[in-house]
């Protein structure tokens, strides 16, 4: 398990990928199943695993995505909750905004927040889902145009 995981990563840098959130959504799963934390540690401690297969040069390049997710209704830059599909201008206006409280060296966007990530939901199509990522994907080069120009 842990190599495919590596694997996946590598991949993702080596096709030029400036970044790789690695989501950590099941550590949400974990507190919901063990609030005593056991498995949630077994989760950080498979993680660490992973990423020390990796230079301190690729790991600045590797992100840990975790919220406090859709099932608390948390606000995301495409709110998996609802199915209309952001416009690549929401999606931009959005990381401007965002990019107001969090340095920007620090910001960055996802997808893997909030689309069935139980596998308990099924209230987004993949329809729904796929639109929702072209949006978000247009709209945070929008947006990085425009914190380009500022900067």
């Amino acid at each position: 398990m842990l190599s495919e995981h590596e694997a996946d990563i590598r991949r993702c840098l080596s096709r030029g990928a400036h970044k790789v959130q690695v989501d950590l959504t099941e550590g949400r799963l974990a507190v919901k199943m063990d609030p005593l934390g056991d498995l949630l540690s077994r989760f950080i401690d498979l993680n660490n695993l992973a990423l020390a297969r990796f230079s301190l040069e690729d790991r600045r390049r590797i992100g840990v995505h975790t919220c406090p997710g859709s099932d608390r209704d948390s606000t995301h830059v495409t709110d998996p909750i609802v199915s209309h599909i952001e416009t690549p201008e929401e999606v931009r206006d959005r990381v401007l905004e965002a990019s107001e409280y969090i340095p920007v060296a620090q910001l960055g966007t996802t997808d893997d927040c909030g689309f069935c990530p139980f596998s308990d939901d099924t209230s987004t199509s993949r329809d729904v889902a796929s639109g929702k990522i072209e949006a978000r994907v247009r709209g945070t080069a929008l947006a990085a145009k425009l914190i380009g120009a500022r900067q």
